[in-house]
């Protein structure tokens, strides 16, 4: 069975997320025969952001969380939403003393 990592390579081709043609990693991955198949490619850039494109990706992550949260306190009732965290709850105590009795989850 080859090791993928030995397979890695970089040169310059069109990278898979942003499609842009510029230097990057060729990533390997042993398929079901067990040999060594590219993956997928990606730029160095796409790899390791600058910045200011990771804050971007962050705000962009909370504004979507934040969004759901509202939408969800909006299409349900408290009695709904109480309901939910109860069960949430109950179904923590129920892990939390499987664990304590050192059974298996």
């Amino acid at each position: 069975m080859d090791n993928p990592a030995d397979f890695n390579e970089d040169r310059i081709e069109h990278c898979d997320i942003c499609n842009s043609k510029q230097m990057g990693t060729e990533i390997y991955q042993n398929d079901a025969m067990g040999m060594a198949t590219p993956v997928y490619w990606n730029c160095h850039r796409c790899a390791n952001p600058p910045v200011l494109v990771g804050l971007y990706r962050e705000a962009k992550r909370l504004v979507r969380f934040r969004y759901n949260r509202i939408r969800y306190i909006l299409t349900t009732t408290r009695e709904e939403r109480e309901k939910r965290t109860a069960k949430i709850e109950a179904a923590k105590a129920r892990i939390a003393a499987r664990r304590a009795t050192g059974e298996q989850i």
